[in-house]
């Protein structure tokens, strides 16, 4: 849906953590001031996150390597760090599915160590690429 943040992992522990939206100070450490007193409120030890941010995500458990991700028509996709753990096929695999669910023009955004050479993908820096054309 628009407007609609959706995380997935393939971990119930990690979707169940995202889920809760409660951070250390430790885990939040490089976010900005700013950014922390928009999106987090204070409660004891942890961060949570506002309410009406949790509202617009959705949390599930997923398997990127067993199933296509649910729907099309991403603006963004964050996929970091996980390719470096997939072997060379299983890359390009996850790289296509991934590129298959972005709108023309929406982001795939890859860690520091992972490259994606993909008809339909054009980097646009550091980690960053844009879906070029629809398939």
């Amino acid at each position: 849906a628009a407007g609609q943040l959706r995380g997935t992992d393939c971990r119930e522990k990690s979707v169940r953590a995202g889920f809760m939206g409660l951070y250390s100070a430790a885990a939040l450490e490089e976010v900005g001031r700013g950014r922390l007193e928009r999106h987090f409120v204070k409660r004891g030890d942890l961060h949570e996150i506002r309410p009406e941010l949790r509202a617009a995500t959705l949390w599930e458990e997923e398997d990127l390597m067993r199933s296509q991700p649910a729907g099309s028509g991403y603006d963004l996709i964050l996929c970091r760090n996980v390719a470096i753990y997939l072997d060379p096929g299983a890359v390009q695999s996850l790289w296509a599915r991934l590129a298959g669910a972005l709108s023309p023009g929406g982001y795939l955004v890859v860690g520091k160590a992972e490259k994606i050479s993909l008809p339909g993908l054009r980097r646009t820096g550091p980690c960053i690429y844009v879906k070029t054309h629809a398939e």
